[in-house]
């Protein structure tokens, strides 16, 4: 990244814009991290900025006004919007909405005051209770500092500013800030923790087992597959696509020999943050009506939906029906109603 060119410097104590202020010396202005005089540099064959007076420029002043201006617009505004919350589950590819992304009021702003062992950028005192925010200009949160707000348990968003080199305007900091904007992620939130335990609570460990060049589970408990009257799935073409799926785990026995394993919560049919709300009888409903959606697609596809090979057509004492091609083995028939033909 090349050098920050600095908008922001404070005149009398107060924070100003390159824009509010006279050209050189007249601006009166310090720098805002290390207290330095100030030249304001506005040409016409530059980009308006404050440039310090010494010949050697504040390593800090950039990010420091830029925390300034953050705490000034967040405060005359007394709100921010945070980004839309998810859930990701490991090993799979599921992903839980827990919030949109909403408007949130802020009744105090506290600007880099230690809290325990880290300083964040910004604490905001809100209608949800604390929340950091962190300023992204040179240098993302480290390891250390994240594990550390995990450990404060305080909701922290990050917003991402180093795209701006050299031309942010007010504008866009109030934007970003503020407004609803791609720039702000989170970096920690403990309701993830406690939906993704919920998610834990429910579900069952199963061991993938390895048959004929295929990765199965057994006792699968909505019976995706049966063979020799046997529920299973099949790990790839079943279990990475299903809602149930809740993690794909590996557990070392020792350094030779793994054991891979899944969390499944089909026992319970909670797929999703809203199943929790419903009673067990509604979910299973749910489940039912839309496995028979997903049975007919499959038999219309000309596809056993008990154990995925093909369907062929048998004559029978009352006509023609579907028969799964691997009978005795599977013994899956269907037949169309009169009013379905």
């Amino acid at each position: 990244m090349g050098a920050l060119n600095l908008i922001y410097a404070l005149k009398n104590d107060e924070l100003v814009h390159i824009s509010e202020v006279e050209s050189g010396l007249k601006c009166g202005c310090t720098c805002p991290a290390c207290g330095g005089t100030l030249i304001a540099r506005k040409g016409n064959f530059v980009i308006h900025h404050f440039a310090h007076q010494s010949t050697v420029e504040c390593e800090y002043g950039y990010q420091t006004s830029l925390h300034l201006a953050a705490m000034k617009i967040i405060s005359e505004h007394r709100e921010i919007s945070l980004p839309a919350l998810y859930l990701e589950f490991n090993g799979t590819s599921k992903l839980e909405l827990i919030h949109k992304e909403r408007m949130i009021k802020v009744s105090n702003v506290i600007l880099e005051k230690k809290l325990d062992n880290i300083i964040p950028d910004i604490l905001l005192e809100t209608n949800i209770g604390k929340v950091i925010v962190e300023i992204f200009v040179t240098h993302e949160i480290d390891n250390e500092k994240r594990k550390k707000i995990e450990q404060l348990g305080i909701q922290t968003i990050e917003v991402d500013l180093s795209k701006f080199e050299r031309d942010i305007t007010e504008k866009d900091l109030k934007d970003f800030l503020i407004g609803k904007s791609k720039n702000k992620h989170w970096i920690y939130n403990r309701e993830i923790e406690e939906v993704y335990k919920r998610f834990i609570d429910i579900s069952e460990s199963k061991e993938l087992v390895t048959r004929n060049y295929a990765t199965h589970v057994d006792d699968c408990p909505i019976k995706k597959r049966v063979w020799n009257e046997k529920p299973y799935a099949n790990f790839l073409n079943d279990c990475l696509d299903c809602d149930y799926l809740i993690e794909d785990e590996v557990e070392w026995k020792n350094k030779e020999e793994k054991k891979e394993t899944i969390l499944c919560s089909g026992k319970s049919r909670i797929a999703h943050i809203t199943d929790f709300e419903l009673p067990y009888e509604k979910r299973v409903q749910n489940f039912e009506e839309k496995r028979e959606e997903e049975m007919y697609e499959l038999i219309g596809q000309g596809i056993c939906p008990k154990c995925n090979h093909d369907l062929v057509i048998r004559q029978g004492g009352f006509g023609e029906f579907f028969g799964c091609s691997k009978f005795p083995r599977c013994k899956f028939t269907f037949r169309y109603a009169e009013d379905e033909q």
